[in-house]
């Protein structure tokens, strides 16, 4: 698969966000926070300051945005989802 800036593979991503499956990401937080999070994966967009970021739904928050180059790793899993927002991969 793919990766862009620090290894994250957006394929991956992108696969799952066209086939409505979930994806547990490792992320690491600007706070320090680092762990997984399973998540709705919608989009990618580029920031005015030119960074990537992936536009998903948690399972127990609303929308949310993670810079690409924050997210360590990532698992497709076999649920899908019922998309919130339009998809746009």
């Amino acid at each position: 698969m793919a990766s862009w800036r620090g290894g994250a593979p957006i394929e991956l991503i992108r696969f799952a966000g066209a086939n409505r499956l979930k994806v547990e990401i490792d992320f690491s937080a600007e706070s320090g926070h680092h762990g997984p999070s399973v998540i709705e994966p919608y989009a990618l967009r580029r920031t005015n300051d030119g960074d990537f970021v992936l536009l998903a739904v948690a399972d127990r928050t609303d929308s949310h945005s993670y810079p690409v180059d924050r997210i360590t790793g990532v698992r497709v899993i076999d649920t899908s989802f019922v998309p919130r927002f339009l998809i746009e991969f």
